[in-house]
């Protein structure tokens, strides 16, 4: 019965979709215990507001599924911070395996797997610009064989 059931749940993997994703547990240093329980994408925690967004991106690499989402995390200040979450499926559900900090006020356009690898483009910040205004078009490559280290 085990294995039927571990079998069938592996089976319907490629069908989870973004509200899958809205009432899950996420890491984030800036978080009570480095992780925070999302209620419909969102959450407030001391002040800090937290927020799932769209797009969901996912892929398959060596017999693995991987889903990538961003979560914004606005504390008191300044800063919007953009952080991706890693997602794969577990038994029981879907458990973050990682989780890559992108930048304050960055602003993604682009979340894709290829191959072994997660692309991200936005738009980051260059040496000239303020910290309001970002205006450097960028592609960050993360492996998925290392963990999700970036590479370029």
């Amino acid at each position: 019965m085990k294995i039927l059931l571990f079998s069938l749940f592996f089976l319907s993997c490629s069908s989870f979709h973004y509200n899958d994703f809205k009432n899950l547990r996420y890491e984030s240093e800036w978080a009570k215990e480095n992780s925070i329980l999302l209620k419909d994408g969102k959450s407030t925690q001391g002040g800090i507001n937290f927020t799932l967004l769209k797009p969901l991106s996912s892929s398959k690499y060596l017999g693995k599924t991987y889903f990538a989402l961003v979560l914004v995390t606005s504390p008191p200040g300044s800063g919007i911070f953009r952080d991706l979450a890693i997602f794969s499926p577990a038994i029981g559900g879907l458990k973050q395996i990682s989780s890559i900090h992108l930048g304050d006020r960055v602003k993604v356009k682009k979340v894709e797997f290829a191959g072994e690898y997660l692309m991200v483009t936005m738009i980051s910040h260059s040496k000239s610009d303020p910290m309001c205004c970002p205006s450097l078009l960028v592609t960050k490559k993360y492996s998925i064989k290392n963990n999700f280290q970036q590479t370029q």
